[in-house]
C-alpha cells in the first residue's frame, strides 16, 4: 500500500480553528440573541439620486418599517436606525479569541480496510438499473471510491431532498463551484492537512521537484465514460501548451524562473508533474480553487483536467481550425479557442461531463439553474450508500442582494450563506423560529470584510491621471488616507459591532504574522498626522475646503464599490467619504459598480481606488495571495503588475517598488517547504502594512453567516471559512441530508 510521502500538518491552524469555533458553536447552541438598543448610530447619507423620493428605513427586532413619501426635493436622505448584535453575557462576539466545545465536521477513512465492501444507492438511481437504463452501482464506483464518515456529526444520512439555494445572476459562477469540489486533491474540512480527492493518492520526492498522482481506477464521468490520465493529458497537451485556448499561463504550472512544468502520464492512472526547480507550495496550490478541474476560473480552462471524449470535437487540433471556428461562428463566439473553453465550463454548457457530485441540467442563463445527483460520482459514506444523499441544487434566482436577504430571512432556503449580508442578522436571529432555520457563523483570522485598495498601477500602462498615478505610488499618500478616516463607526454601523478595527497585519494565528507591533500600524485614526503627510506632498487646501494636485488642479478621487456583493460596499465608502472629506480635505467619487464590472475595470487597469475583501484561512499568502500581493488581476494595488507577475508579456513590470519586492519573495517563498518560507512570508506582510497596499476597514468579522433550516444534517460545526477551500465546499456537501 503507498503511503503518502507528503504530510502537511498544520497545528496552528487547528489552533485558530478552535479559537474561532466559539461563534458557530455558540449560535449554534441557541446561546447568542440580538438585544435591541433604541439608536446605536444613525447615519446620515446624501447622494444624488433620478427619482425624487424620501425614505426613510427603520431596522428594528420587531418590524421593518418602510415609509415611503413623493417629496419635491434634489437629494434623497436615507436615516437609518441601526440595531446592534450584542452576545449574551459571557459569550465572545465573532472578534473574540476564545471559545470551548468540539469542533464536528466530515472525514476522510483512509484506512483502506475499514473501506466497505459493497455498495447502495438512491432510490433513483436503483430505478434506472433496474429499467436498464443505468449499469448496477458497483459498476459505476471506482475500484476504490473516497470514503466519508460523518460520525461525529449526524451519521449516515437518507437519500432524497432538493437543496434550495439562491443565486445573483450568470456572473455568479462562484455559487456552484463552493458546493462542489472538483480537486485532484483537498484538504480536511478544518484546512490543517491535505487529502485525497479525484486522486485516490499523491507523493512528492525529497526536493519537491516531482509530483505523483495515482488516479482511481475505474472512476467515470457523469457520461459513464472512463476518467483516466488520458483527460489530464489532453488538458495538458491541448488545453495548457495551446496559446489559442490558454495564452496567460496559470500560475500554479510555473515555478519562481517562469519556467512550465512537465506533465507525463505513466499508465492509465499514474501521471507525474516536474518542475526545473523546486516548488514546496505545488501539492497545496493545486488543492486550491485555482485547479478545479472544469469549474475553475482562475483562469478559465486553467483545471487541470478535461474531458477528451467530448471537448476534442471543439478543438482545431482534432477537426481541424476552419471547422473549430465555424462551431464558434455558430455559437456567437470570435474564434474557437474562446467556444472551447466555454464548452469546458459546465456553468456554461449543461452538456458537458463533471466529476462533482451533482451535474448541470439549467444553467446559470436562466432564472433557475438546476444540478442533479450525478449517477457516476467517485464517493460513498462509510457503509457503503454513494453520495450525494441530495437528489438535486435548485438555485433561484434572486433581483438583488437585498430581495435574496429578505427571502432568506423568510426562510426560503434550506442552506445559504453566500450573499448573507450582516445587516440581516437582527432579523434572521428574530425570525429563526418562525423561518425553521438557524444560523451560524465561520470566521477567519484577519478576515478584512471590506478593504480599500488604492492602484499603485493606475495611469502606469495607458490611459489616467498621470498625477493621481503617481500620488497613488506615494506610501505616504496611502498612508494619510488610511488613518483620515474613524473605522469604528464602520463597525458599527455596517457590521453591527462585530469585528474590531485593524491593519492588514491583524493575523495573530497565522504563521506570517509579523508582530503585534504591527497590529494597528497606519489603521487608527490620525487627522493631525494624516494633514501632515498630505501637506508634505505638496496638496495644498483649496478655497473650497479640498486638496489641490501639485499642479493646482482639483484633486479628485474615484472608488468603485462593488454593488450586490457580500457587504455594504458603498455603505462603507459614504461614511469613508464624509470622513476624508471633513478630516483632511480629500474629494471622492462612489462609483457603484456590478462585480462583472467591477472584475473588467481591473483586468484593463481603469481602477484608481477600488474596494473587496481580504485574508482568508489556511494559510492564504502563498496559496491564494491575491489581496496580499500583486499576484494578478484581482490584485487591487497592482491589477497590471499582477498580470504581468503571471504572464510578462502583459502590460510591464512593477513602477512601484514595494510591490515588485514582494512579487520577488513571494517567488522565493513557494519553492520552500513551509517551515521555510516563514520568515519570507512574514517580510512580505511588514511590506503590505507599512506601505498601506490595502486600507483595511473590519477585520476578524465573520467571514460567513450561514442559514440552515433545521433538517438539515451533517452540515459542520466551528469549522473555519476558507478562499481556498471555497467554504462551504471543504465541508463536503455530498455528506449533506435532509431529516424530513
Amino acid at each position: 500500500m503507498r503511503k503518502h510521502k507528503l504530510s502537511i500538518l498544520n497545528p496552528y491552524r487547528l489552533t485558530t480553528v478552535l479559537l474561532l469555533a466559539f461563534a458557530a458553536i455558540a449560535v449554534a447552541c441557541g446561546g447568542t440573541e440580538v438585544v435591541t438598543e433604541k439608536v446605536v448610530q444613525t447615519v446620515v447619507v446624501e447622494k444624488e439620486v433620478v427619482k425624487e423620493v424620501e425614505k426613510i428605513k427603520e431596522v428594528e427586532v420587531e418590524k421593518v418599517v418602510i415609509q415611503e413619501k413623493e417629496v419635491p426635493v434634489d437629494k434623497v436622505v436615507t436615516k437609518e436606525v441601526v440595531t446592534k448584535y450584542t452576545p449574551k453575557e459571557g459569550e465572545e462576539k465573532a472578534s473574540g479569541t476564545a471559545a470551548t466545545g468540539e469542533v464536528a465536521y466530515t472525514r476522510q477513512v483512509l484506512d483502506k480496510s475499514k473501506h466497505p465492501t459493497s455498495y447502495g444507492e438512491s432510490p433513483d438511481l436503483a430505478a434506472k438499473v433496474k429499467s436498464g437504463d443505468l449499469p448496477p452501482v458497483e459498476d459505476r464506483l471506482p475500484k476504490n471510491p473516497m470514503v466519508l464518515d460523518s460520525s461525529d456529526l449526524d451519521g449516515v444520512g437518507k437519500y432524497g431532498g432538493t437543496w434550495k439555494r439562491a443565486f445573483t445572476g450568470p456572473a455568479d459562477e462562484q455559487n456552484i463551484e463552493r458546493i462542489s469540489k472538483n480537486h485532484m486533491i483537498f484538504w480536511n474540512s478544518l484546512m490543517t492537512e491535505l487529502r485525497p480527492h479525484i486522486a485516490e493518492d499523491f507523493e512528492s520526492n525529497a526536493d519537491a521537484t516531482k509530483f505523483t498522482f495515482y488516479l482511481r481506477e475505474g472512476m467515470k464521468w457523469s457520461d459513464g465514460e472512463p476518467f483516466t490520465t488520458a483527460d489530464v493529458m489532453f488538458w495538458y497537451e491541448h488545453i495548457l501548451n495551446d496559446d489559442n485556448v490558454l495564452p496567460a499561463k496559470p500560475g500554479y504550472a510555473k515555478t519562481a524562473n517562469g519556467e512550465m512544468g512537465v506533465w507525463e502520464a505513466v499508465d492509465d492512472y499514474t501521471y507525474t508533474v516536474t518542475f526545473s526547480e523546486p516548488y514546496g507550495v505545488y501539492l497545496e496550490l493545486v488543492s486550491g480553487l485555482s485547479v478545479a478541474g472544469h469549474l475553475t476560473q482562475f483562469p478559465v480552462c486553467g483545471g487541470g483536467f478535461s474531458p477528451k471524449h467530448y471537448m476534442s470535437q471543439f478543438h482545431a487540433a482534432f477537426v481541424g481550425e476552419v471547422a473549430a471556428n465555424k462551431l464558434a461562428k455558430e455559437a456567437g463566439y470570435d474564434n474557437w479557442g474562446t467556444h472551447f473553453c466555454a464548452k469546458n465550463n459546465p456553468v456554461k454548457n449543461v452538456d458537458s461531463p463533471v466529476t462533482t457530485a451533482w451535474m448541470p441540467v439549467k444553467g446559470f442563463n436562466e432564472e433557475e439553474s438546476v444540478w442533479e445527483r450525478n449517477p457516476y460520482y467517485w464517493a460513498v459514506d462509510a457503509e457503503g450508500n454513494q453520495l450525494p444523499y441530495l437528489d438535486k441544487i435548485v438555485l433561484s434566482l434572486a433581483e438583488d442582494v437585498e430581495v435574496l436577504g429578505l427571502r432568506v430571512v423568510a426562510g426560503e432556503f434550506d442552506i445559504q450563506g453566500r450573499h448573507v449580508k450582516p445587516d440581516k442578522l437582527p432579523l434572521l436571529r428574530e425570525n429563526e423560529g418562525k423561518g425553521g432555520y438557524r444560523v451560524q457563523f465561520t470566521s477567519a483570522a484577519g478576515s478584512n470584510a471590506i478593504a480599500i485598495y488604492p492602484n499603485q498601477d493606475y495611469a502606469a500602462h495607458g490611459d489616467g491621471d498621470k498625477e493621481i498615478g503617481d500620488l497613488l505610488r506615494e506610501a505616504d499618500f496611502r498612508r494619510a488616507l488610511s488613518i483620515g478616516f474613524d473605522r469604528e463607526q464602520i463597525r458599527e454601523a455596517i457590521f453591527l459591532g462585530m469585528g474590531r478595527t485593524a491593519s492588514a497585519c491583524a493575523m495573530p494565528d497565522e504563521p506570517y504574522a509579523p508582530g503585534e507591533e504591527y497590529d494597528q500600524i497606519w489603521s487608527t485614526l490620525d487627522v493631525a498626522k494624516a494633514n501632515e503627510l498630505l501637506d508634505g506632498l505638496g496638496l495644498d487646501m483649496g478655497s473650497d475646503g479640498f486638496r489641490t494636485k501639485p499642479s493646482g488642479d482639483p484633486l479628485v478621487l474615484d472608488v468603485i464599490a462593488v454593488t450586490g456583493a457580500f457587504t455594504d460596499s458603498v455603505g462603507a465608502a459614504e461614511l469613508v467619504k464624509k470622513d476624508w472629506a471633513d478630516n483632511i480635505g480629500i474629494n471622492l467619487k462612489i462609483t457603484p459598480t456590478e462585480r462583472s464590472l467591477r472584475e473588467t475595470r481591473l483586468k484593463n487597469n481603469e481602477a484608481m481606488l477600488s474596494m473587496w475583501g481580504g485574508g482568508g484561512a489556511s494559510e492564504p499568502l502563498f496559496l491564494f495571495p491575491n489581496h496580499d500581493l500583486a499576484f494578478n488581476w484581482e490584485s487591487g494595488m497592482g491589477p497590471a503588475s499582477g498580470q504581468w507577475f503571471q504572464d510578462p508579456s502583459v502590460f510591464g513590470p512593477p513602477l512601484s517598488e514595494s510591490i515588485a519586492k514582494q512579487q520577488v519573495l513571494w517567488r522565493q517563498g513557494a519553492a520552500l517547504p513551509r517551515s521555510e518560507r516563514i520568515e519570507i512570508g512574514k517580510e512580505i506582510r511588514k511590506i503590505a502594512c507599512e506601505e498601506v497596499h490595502a486600507i483595511t476597514t473590519i477585520t476578524e468579522s465573520p467571514a460567513w453567516i450561514f442559514v440552515i433550516k433545521n433538517y438539515v444534517r451533517n452540515f459542520p460545526t466551528g469549522v473555519p471559512f476558507t478562499t481556498v477551500g471555497q467554504t462551504p465546499g471543504s465541508f463536503y456537501t455530498e455528506a449533506f441530508w435532509f431529516d424530513q
